[in-house]
């Protein structure tokens, strides 16, 4: 076999899984009372021992010297099954086998009794996988099974196997390993194989693991190839993974809303060759380590690096729960997104600058929390307290040109130079102020009325999708007969196009908070010169005509 630790070593015995004990408590119970059932269930993330328990109850169910519910692994049954030479214990990927004729080949085999155990054991790995045919199929053996014959399903992915198979298995949950079980199997396990592992190192491990002990076997397999003592320097290159003091510089420059500081260590970490979803992926964790800490987690603050505990507990006194929460949400969404955006680099450092810059301006605005607010006073010299701008700033317009009543005595050509000069002031005023007008006016313009539900949709956007709400902070809606025309700045309407997601979540927000089921699309003025010029000939035409001159148009 070829050599790789979490095959080598797989466990043996029930009580050699670790951080499974009440599963194999349980199970080991039922082998030594002589109650084995027809048909188990389990279920879990990867790692955490699905198929090995399979594998073990397989032993258990025809070993022939049972030693307090455990196989002995010594009798020619426990042998020939780690072997795989006895042919009544059949493992199936239903990956690869998930068609309905697969389990009726299956349902043929079961009606023949054992060669040489005492069971039929059937171990079928990623069940889920099963067509909704397959299923109906398996469904039928397991209502009446032979008594000769155990089933044994396992999945990542519960959900999705049907509650009428489910309500004929034993079921259990394997649950994710601490990381002090795994820190402490992996230094128990180097200690085997002669290897020196540094007791930081095996925590490291145990925390990009994720929970699965298989996942840490790898790691610690290709670091042992690396060299003779595993560190976690070793550990850190081989994952691609950032030095805790960059992400703990990074938190500290978020806090203090230092954006050139923030772009800088973004930049260290870049050039050392992580890609930004690795970064996205350790700043998410970072800043849960910090909510955890903040929110007085001791018995989690005991699983991260001994080193770094003080660090934690001296950066989340410059947060508070409600601001850690916020970033969380924008950085998962981050996370979310890069796998399918074409620069990376550019949309993490966008999204830290919001919420560098986000935070920034809520602690200038927001009142500290040692600070008690002024009493109301009606007096014009009380301090006021100090409001958060607009998103967007509408310049305050010229006062309309009063039109005066012409006096009697005013010639024809004076009226007609007053009138010229009117309407060249509000041609001036017109031109000069039209870059500065607010969307809503331009659109009024055209003649389609603006959609009163927007306000309530960005609303919703900000609690559910914060980083989508970033890019469309100031934009406006209208609502035609076919369409919702979406006005943005240019950027957002370039994140939204790059990620078609982004259109998706917007149409669900409209739809569920304001009950519109329309097509959105992106706004464009129409084009005002083209308009004007329009005007411009048609006045030409009438007064032509007026004085009797032939006009051809073209």
């Amino acid at each position: 076999m070829a050599y790789a630790l979490y095959r080598n070593y797989r466990p043996k015995r029930f009580s050699d899984l670790i951080g499974q004990d009440d599963v194999a408590e349980t199970l080991c119970n039922q082998v030594a009372a002589g109650r084995i059932g027809h048909a188990y269930l389990f279920t879990g993330i990867r790692g955490t021992g699905k198929t090995t328990f399979a594998r073990i109850l397989a032993k258990a169910a025809n070993c022939l010297n049972i030693q307090d519910g455990e196989p002995c692994l010594e009798c020619a049954n426990c042998v020939g099954i780690e072997n795989g030479t006895i042919m009544d214990v059949t493992e199936i990927d239903a990956a690869s086998n998930n068609g309905v004729d697969n389990i009726r080949d299956l349902r043929d085999e079961t009606a023949y009794v054992p060669t040489v155990a005492n069971h039929r054991v059937y171990i079928i790995d990623e069940v889920h996988m099963l067509s909704n045919n397959a299923f109906a199929a398996l469904l039928k053996i397991l209502e009446e099974p032979p008594e000769h014959v155990i089933f044994i399903l396992a999945t990542t992915e519960i959900h999705r196997v049907p509650a009428t198979i489910l309500s004929r298995c034993q079921r259990f949950d394997l649950k994710r390993i601490s990381i002090q079980d795994i820190s402490s199997y992996l230094l128990d396990l180097a200690k085997t194989i002669e290897i020196e592992l540094q007791p930081d190192a095996a925590l490291f491990i145990a925390q990009h693991a994720d929970g699965a002990m298989r996942d840490a076997l790898s790691i610690l397999d290709t670091c042992i190839s690396m060299g003779e003592t595993v560190t976690t320097d070793t550990v850190r290159r081989l994952l691609g993974s950032s030095e805790g003091e960059y992400l703990f510089a990074i938190s500290k420059a978020v806090a203090a809303g230092n954006i050139g500081e923030l772009l800088k260590q973004i930049d260290t970490l870049y050039t050392d060759s992580l890609n930004p979803l690795t970064i996205a992926r350790e700043l998410l964790s970072h800043f849960r380590n910090i909510l955890v800490t903040l929110v007085g987690g001791e018995s989690l603050i005991n699983s991260f690096d001994v080193e770094y505990v003080e660090l934690y507990k001296t950066v989340a006194k410059l947060y508070t729960t409600e601001r850690l929460i916020h970033i969380l949400k924008m950085l998962k969404e981050l996370a979310g997104m890069l796998p399918s955006v074409v620069d990376k680099r550019l949309q993490l450092e966008i999204c830290m600058i919001e919420i560098c810059t986000d935070f920034a301006v809520k602690a200038s605005t927001l009142p500290q929390p040692s600070q008690k607010p002024a009493a109301p006073s009606n007096n014009a010299s009380a301090a006021v307290q100090p409001k958060p701008e607009p998103p967007r700033e509408v310049p305050a317009a010229k006062p309309p040109v009063q039109h005066k009543e012409p006096d009697k005595q005013q010639t024809d050509t004076e009226a007609v130079e007053s009138s010229i000069s009117i309407q060249a002031e509000s041609a001036v005023t017109i031109e000069s102020s039209k870059t500065e007008m607010s969307v809503r006016e331009k659109r009024q313009a055209t003649g389609d009325p603006e959609f009163d539900g927007w306000d309530k949709v960005m609303e919703e956007m900000e609690k559910t999708y914060p980083m989508l709400y970033c890019f469309m902070v100031g934009s406006r809606a209208y609502i035609t007969d076919t369409h919702i025309l979406i006005d943005c700045s240019d950027f957002a309407k370039e994140a939204i196009r790059q990620n078609k997601g982004h259109t998706e979540s917007i149409k669900n927000l409209i739809l569920s908070t304001t009950g519109v089921n329309l097509p959105i699309g992106p706004y464009s003025l129409p084009d005002s010169k083209n308009n004007e010029m329009d005007d411009e000939i048609e006045d030409l035409i009438s007064r032509a005509t007026s004085l009797g001159i032939p006009v051809e148009v073209k």
